[in-house]
């Protein structure tokens, strides 16, 4: 928001890329998953560039499992697989464009 004009919509589109991924492993170890936003739609429909801040998603739930299995022993750390990483619907992030834009909101 600037001035009271809107000019980015809670939900917009945005676009990115990923830039490291790792799966799920043996002995609990979750999936990882790094990617950066690149833009972002506005109020007018223009795609405006972001600034290139990388984002971390990593798989499970932290908490004592590991630690129940890895006392059994080592054999059943080996079927113990990691969790896939998963990015719920309406997760928000915070980012900041790159430059300025001129952003038509209809006021």
């Amino acid at each position: 928001m600037v001035d009271g004009a809107i000019l980015v919509r809670r939900g917009a589109l945005a676009t990115g890329h990923f830039t490291d991924v790792e799966k799920a492993k043996a002995y609990g170890r979750h999936a990882e998953v790094d990617f950066a936003f690149d833009t972002v739609t506005a109020v007018d429909g223009q795609n405006v560039p972001l600034a290139a801040a990388g984002e971390k998603a990593r798989g499970g739930r932290h908490n004592e499992t590991w630690q129940t299995l890895s006392s059994f022993g080592p054999v059943i750390g080996l079927l113990a697989k990691g969790a896939d990483v998963v990015i719920r619907a309406g997760t928000s992030y915070d980012v900041e464009t790159s430059g300025e834009h001129a952003i038509q909101t209809g006021h």
